[in-house]
């Protein structure tokens, strides 16, 4: 951003790594999609979450939580993008007292200050913890969907006005380095619009904390959780991870868990008539992987575990514009190379799965993806990412890798077309002096390479 004030370039210092040499430990999921629809039948590598709202009945959840497999067992707070946290009465902002203020604003007013309803959800969290840990049902990982916060994507001017009329918001500005608010509405890539917005998530972050993963990890302390797209980005690493508009946004502390989940979700929008798209023909498939795949490296420089989402492989976005919607990669093999590639890059052994259809053979083929992965990385425990570089969109092949504990490496190597012939070449990996010769099978798009 340039801009950023010291204290948060600080922040963002002890964020950067280097390429991933230290990672704190991971949730322990093995080789497993933890799926938003549970799969029909038993696979060994889909296991389906758990979900819970509030008028849940413990003991169902806590027999279908027990009832996964040990180190897999996931519960999904249903409701965690609803009215329970965000929309509190107690958290109203007054609306700002001036002449241009119309009666049809002077209702709710939602600003990043989120203490009564943090509060309550809280409570609400810590009761359903405390039943399932009467009924000894031990979840591994509390997967969130806030997907909820203040921003300038959708600010309007009374709700502008009244988070810049409460007494807390000007130590956030001067703390955040936010200039002005004039000209943010609608604006995402100045100074002020990003500053503004990492403000915002910074003081939301806190609260959902709060509310969700603190209840839950006093009570299980070796609790993994993640809120969808919440990570960590400093100012250096944000422009090598721009969302699916191209719209870059630093991210910073604290995370609403305790592990990063960036969306893989393949699906492309602004972003390829963006800047970001560096020129290259988001209508192919490659040019997708190399965006994805480079957005979960900067994710991995982070010393803080990465699980990212991933979509299941007839999936669209609900697009018509066309047939296939905006996701070009869908029902092809580049679908299970992104699978591959976020991976290995993120040092993951496994995934959130979005399978809303729940089609059997979206879920097959993610069983089989990370089947493929746990057999060339001999089941190993965890694995860790050999390069977290950045990789031009416009590349002709796309090589990710990692080790595992014992030294065994392990990458893909992908390019952009499926040809009906085997096809040989010669590839630099990552980490290595000398080229490698790599051969891409017939009516295959890439290879695997192991050392």
């Amino acid at each position: 951003m340039g801009t950023m004030p010291r204290r948060l370039r600080t922040i963002a210092a002890l964020l950067v790594a280097g390429p991933a040499v230290c990672r704190a430990a991971g949730p322990g999921l093995g080789y497993t999609a933890l799926a938003w629809t549970p799969p029909a039948g038993p696979l060994p590598h889909v296991v389906g979450v758990v979900r819970y709202q509030s008028n849940s009945d413990p003991d169902p959840v806590a027999a279908a939580l027990m009832a996964r497999p040990a180190g897999a067992r996931a519960l999904l707070r249903w409701e965690s993008n609803d009215n329970h946290v965000w929309h509190h009465p107690g958290d109203q902002l007054a609306a700002a007292a001036t002449p241009a203020t119309r009666p049809a604003d002077a209702g709710f007013r939602q600003g990043p200050w989120i203490p009564s309803g943090a509060a309550a959800e809280a409570a609400f969290e810590d009761r359903f913890a405390a039943a399932l840990q009467h009924r000894r049902a031990t979840p591994d990982f509390l997967v969130l969907d806030t997907e909820m916060g203040v921003g300038t994507w959708d600010l309007t001017p009374p709700q502008l006005a009244a988070v810049v009329a409460d007494p807390r918001w000007p130590p956030v500005a001067r703390r955040f380095g936010v200039r002005s608010t004039a000209g943010l509405l609608g604006t995402f890539d100045t100074p002020d619009a990003r500053a503004f917005n990492l403000a915002m998530q910074v003081v939301e972050g806190g609260y959902f904390r709060a509310a969700f993963f603190d209840p839950w990890h006093r009570r299980f302390p070796d609790l993994h959780c993640s809120d969808f797209g919440d990570g960590l980005l400093d100012d250096r690493r944000a422009p090598q991870a721009p969302d699916d508009n191209g719209i870059v946004q630093p991210m910073s502390p604290p995370l609403h868990g305790d592990t990063q989940s960036p969306c893989c979700y393949a699906w492309v929008h602004g972003i390829a008539h963006s800047p970001a798209a560096q020129g290259a023909d988001f209508r192919k498939p490659l040019p997708v992987l190399c965006w994805l795949t480079t957005a979960v490296r900067a994710y991995a420089r982070s010393p803080v575990p990465v699980l990212p989402w991933v979509a299941a492989k007839s999936w669209t976005d609900g697009s018509t514009a066309d047939p296939g919607g905006s996701v070009g990669i869908r029902d092809t093999p580049f679908q299970d190379e992104l699978v591959w590639h976020v991976c290995l890059s993120a040092g993951s052994t496994g995934v959130l799965f979005f399978n809303p259809d729940g089609h059997p053979a979206d879920d097959a083929a993610m069983d089989a993806d990370l089947a493929a992965l746990q057999q060339r990385s001999v089941g190993a425990p965890s694995l860790r990412p050999i390069t977290t570089e950045p990789v031009p969109y416009g590349s002709a092949v796309l090589v990710s890798g990692a080790t595992t504990p014992a030294g065994r490496r392990v990458c893909r190597v992908t390019v952009g077309s499926v040809e009906p012939m085997a096809r040989q070449f010669t590839v630099t990996l990552p980490g290595d002096a000398r080229p490698t010769t790599v051969q891409i099978p017939p009516a295959a798009c890439g290879a695997w390479v192991v050392q």
